[in-house]
């Protein structure tokens, strides 16, 4: 799933009411692939002025374990 800026500010409770948040220039950090991305949200203020904030987006694999493992058979004697 594509992650969405405003989970990405912890106190955006504390932000002024209005406050929006996107990712910078569009660019949503890749979640096709596990492992850390990097991403910059802006925020932009009611009053008009900005701010860029770097974070973490943690991607798991969404597969379970049965998806990702291919057990192999053997005789037993």
């Amino acid at each position: 799933d594509e992650p969405k800026a405003e989970d990405g500010i912890s106190n955006k409770d504390d932000m002024p009411s209005g406050t929006k948040y996107e990712w910078k220039d569009g660019q949503t950090p890749d979640t096709t692939t596990p492992g850390i991305k990097e991403g910059t949200i802006k925020e932009t203020y009611p009053d008009g002025t900005k701010e860029e904030v770097p974070v973490k987006v943690h991607v798991t694999d969404p597969r379970t374990d049965a998806d990702k493992n291919d057990p192999k058979g053997q005789d037993i004697n």
